[in-house]
């Protein structure tokens, strides 16, 4: 089994070693491709240096130099990627000695298949971080729990079932290339957060999505102060208007799709709920108001989403 790693690099010179050494302690894994996203540290000499030293590592930049964000760098690390396997690794996170082992086993029993996740553990780079966000993230891995065959990912990743089990974190998540070409497109390049989050649920429409390890951590998240998701992500308005730019991308694809009317009617509802959720009161209450009288269902969805906020 050949695995190529991808690995977008933005303002982490002081993280993407580790991340690449992770990377480089399976043999099944024959690429290490950095996508340096013009970073304002150090990071490209970093990269440069690994490059040199590492016949594994590969490094590539946007066109010119210029800056495209985590979706783009992702997109282009695909296209550079000659592996039959793709495996992707945020800079400042690390792959454990088991983040293979159930690619392994498939493997090794002939078996194939689409796409594989696991446990996603956590890891603080400072006491300081550690207090300042360990209440924001669980103290359970995270991953997609009691999820069954015959079951469909799409639908558990999009939330159509009130019960969220969970939710794939691209570092436990290895794919097949020739998947992904199924995918009109990879990764939202529009998108600066969350692109991952709305990867993951088209990747559950086109892929036959199977649980490796779950019972422990293959990856761990690595929390800093410099995390750009800790320093946006917990605010609450820029949370829910973020989380309206996921969906509304979900909601083009599924036009571009042409998915079933149940789909796309619970994707609106989704962005009824974040508009409102996202507003302050007066707009608030006047997008609620013009959408509960345009759709009924939508009073559910902003109970759910108010109550969240509240729990936040």
């Amino acid at each position: 089994m050949e695995i190529a790693v991808i690995i977008p690099v933005y303002n982490a010179e002081a993280y993407v070693a580790d991340a690449v050494q992770s990377a480089l302690q399976f043999e099944e894994v024959k690429e290490v491709i950095l996508i340096e996203d013009c970073s304002p540290d150090n990071a490209l000499a970093v990269c440069k240096e690994l490059e040199r030293q590492h016949e594994r590592v590969k490094l590539y930049q946007h066109e010119n130099g210029i800056n495209k964000g985590a979706g783009a760098s992702r997109n282009l690390g695909i296209q550079k990627a000659t592996c039959p396997y793709i495996a992707f690794l945020d800079a400042d996170d690390l792959f454990l000695t088991n983040r293979f082992d159930a690619e392994r086993e498939y493997w090794q029993e002939g078996k194939d298949f689409d796409a594989m996740y696991g446990a996603l553990g956590i890891h603080f780079y400072s006491q300081e971080a550690q207090e300042k966000y360990a209440s924001h993230f669980s103290s359970k891995f995270t991953v997609v729990r009691n999820f069954k065959a015959g079951e469909s990912m799409f639908e558990e990743l999009l939330g159509i079932n009130e019960k969220r089990r969970g939710h794939i974190h691209l570092d436990t998540l290895t794919v097949r290339k020739v998947v992904l070409a199924r995918m009109p497109m990879h990764f939202q390049e529009n998108l600066r957060l969350h692109q991952d989050y709305e990867f993951t649920i088209r990747l559950g429409y086109y892929a036959q999505v199977v649980p490796g390890i779950l019972a422990q951590a293959i990856a761990t998240r690595g929390v800093h102060l410099e995390n750009r998701y800790t320093k946006v992500g917990f605010k609450e308005k820029k949370y829910y208007r973020n989380q309206l730019l996921v969906w509304e991308a979900l909601d083009r694809w599924a036009q571009e799709e042409g998915l079933a009317a149940r789909y796309k009617q619970f994707i609106a509802r989704k962005i009824y709920a974040y508009k409102i959720a996202g507003s302050y009161f007066f707009s608030a209450w006047s997008l609620f108001l013009k959408y509960l009288l345009k759709e009924r269902q939508v009073l559910k969805e902003y109970r759910i989403y108010y109550r969240t906020m509240l729990n936040r």
